[in-house]
């Protein structure tokens, strides 16, 4: 089974909120078996004994609506419990100035980038999900910028929780590498 240019999303019913979407998506699927022996074959995905996954632009919603969370140039392979993406980024919606402006007091504005990013030993039917369980990380490229105004004053509130890369581990995907 081929499946050409397809769009995901992931939607919250009760809220509405598309938690994440993907476009365009291609599938394929081979040595399909669909029967009660296959529904319950943990080698299998979707009855499928291979499945080749690619997706050109995934987004990750947040509540926060600080950041943009996207990936591009995501392929998985079933067979191969591997999942590539060409690049993982954590973008400011707002400039330094205006970041700084909205938050009011010092505070820190992340701008992160991976390219070559390679998940490997991947539980395949946890993407499915929506969730990234892996056993191994590699990235070939980082970039980590970090910008706070120090013109405003210091913001004394607990930053738990807050920072983007703690926010994404608040997502509704549930993130797994170890």
């Amino acid at each position: 089974i081929m499946i050409d240019s397809a769009q995901y999303n992931m939607v919250d019913w009760q809220s509405r909120d598309t938690a994440l979407s993907g476009s365009p998506v291609n599938v394929a699927l081979y040595n399909l078996d669909i029967s009660d022996s296959t529904s319950t074959d943990t080698t299998r995905v979707l009855f499928a004994k291979k499945a080749l996954v690619s997706v050109e632009k995934l987004t990750i919603n947040n509540d926060a609506r600080l950041y943009s969370y996207r990936i591009s140039t995501i392929t998985l392979d079933s067979e191969k419990k591997l999942v590539t993406a060409e690049k993982i980024l954590i973008d400011p919606r707002h400039s330094e100035s205006e970041f700084a402006r909205i938050a009011g007091k010092q505070s820190d504005r992340f701008d992160v980038s991976f390219s070559g990013a390679r998940f490997s030993n991947t539980n395949v039917e946890q993407i499915l999900d929506g969730n990234i369980i892996v056993e191994k990380l590699a990235i070939k490229e980082a970039a980590i910028k970090i910008y706070r105004d120090k013109n405003y004053p210091r913001n004394t509130v607990s930053r738990v929780g807050r920072d983007p890369l703690q926010m994404l581990m608040n997502l509704s995907v549930e993130v797994s590498i170890g």
